[in-house]
């Protein structure tokens, strides 16, 4: 399948009468910016041009065409789509890396296919059949990947070939969304009824069940404290002790549904919304706002310490830059909503739609200033 993606790119970095970066924030960030590619040798540009003088001799002189006393702007390196594959008969719900580094895609099609990242045009690896549509994925050990299912069933499989159904989690009232792995014995589940519950992975029984929002929950991820964080229909987002059953904070966080969430390597929380922003939180206080998006963001993936990935329903991934609080780049390329993206191991970001297919990017190796 030919490559029909398209981007589009802010590759100029706004500077200021003193060649400084700008920030909405400059006194209270400058210790928390990062540049994943910035060079040592700032300053001054030279080159060695040979002297035409009688002694013959290398003296060093100034490029007059690099501008001097001037610091290297920040090198942001582009997306672009490298590999497609029209993955299944119906909506792509959510995609996972595996431990042995293949990813594996479920859908409202009732299947969840194994894929060779390297070779995606190919066939899937492993296609597995459940009864149910299929809405979120967890590998909790090697080969054992647990599926929650509209049918309100967490169901756990053995992804060996044959695969094989070898559990069923039975405790919630409506779809399941969300599941996260809390540590080596238990994992979480987020559910439509309101409810996350707690699940004993290997007594196949529920721990405990967390009650408070007021709605479905949409979202939720494990933070770097060990707290659970939970976006829901209710427009709040909560942290919760989930070894205690404590809710410990509840932020009113959005006009909207939250739909997604993700944790910075500084710890900050970043949700997206139907609200169609993004809202950056430092101990649980809102730092700030990203608002390009023209419909909701169903999906956010840290890139790394200074870049973010959100998808929405208005068919984009948008790129960026939390230094300076703006996009620098927009991927143009699905047809119908973005439902999941995923940074993989190797470097690639992974976006599955509305549209039936999984799109690789991968970033240039050219550098724009």
């Amino acid at each position: 399948m030919g490559n029909n993606c398209s981007c589009e790119s802010v590759n100029e970095v706004k500077t200021n009468n003193n060649n400084k970066l700008t920030s909405n924030n400059d006194d209270n960030t400058q210790s928390n910016q990062y540049d994943d590619n910035n060079p040592s040798n700032q300053g001054k540009v030279e080159i060695i041009e040979e002297n035409k003088s009688p002694n013959n001799i290398e003296i060093k002189k100034e490029d007059p065409k690099i501008p001097q006393n001037e610091e290297i702007k920040p090198i942001y390196k582009n997306f672009n789509c490298v590999k497609q594959k029209e993955a299944h008969s119906d909506t792509i719900t959510f995609l996972i890396e595996l431990k042995d580094k293949r990813i594996m895609s479920c859908s409202s099609d009732c299947t969840m296919k194994i894929w060779n990242i390297n070779n995606l045009e190919s066939e899937p690896d492993l296609i597995i059949n459940e009864e149910n549509k299929i809405l979120c994925l967890l590998e909790f050990e090697d080969n054992m990947v647990l599926c929650g299912t509209q049918s309100k069933l967490i169901n756990l499989w053995n992804i060996n070939n044959p695969p094989k159904k070898t559990d069923s989690f039975i405790g919630h009232s409506l779809s399941v969304n969300c599941l996260v792995k809390c540590n080596d014995e238990y994992f979480a589940s987020a559910s439509n009824d309101g409810n996350i519950k707690i699940w004993n992975y290997s007594l196949k029984n529920c721990h405990k069940t967390l009650t408070g929002h007021q709605n479905n929950i949409f979202c939720m991820i494990k933070l770097k404290n060990d707290k659970l964080c939970s976006g829901s229909a209710d427009k709040t987002i909560r942290i919760w002790d989930w070894e205690n059953a404590i809710c410990e904070q509840i932020i009113p966080a959005h006009e909207a549904w939250v739909k997604s969430l993700c944790q910075l390597p500084n710890d900050d929380i970043v949700s997206g919304s139907d609200d169609k922003t993004i809202k950056i939180w430092r101990n649980y206080q809102q730092l700030n706002i990203l608002s390009e998006h023209t419909e909701s963001v169903k999906c956010l993936c840290n890139i790394d310490n200074r870049y973010i990935a959100s998808g929405s329903f208005d068919n984009t991934i948008k790129i960026w830059d939390l230094n300076e609080n703006r996009c620098v780049q927009t991927l143009n390329g699905h047809n119908d909503k973005v439902i999941c993206l995923l940074k993989h191991s190797y470097g690639y970001l992974v976006s599955c739609s509305n549209d039936k297919t999984i799109k690789i990017w991968k970033r240039d190796n050219i550098s724009y200033y």
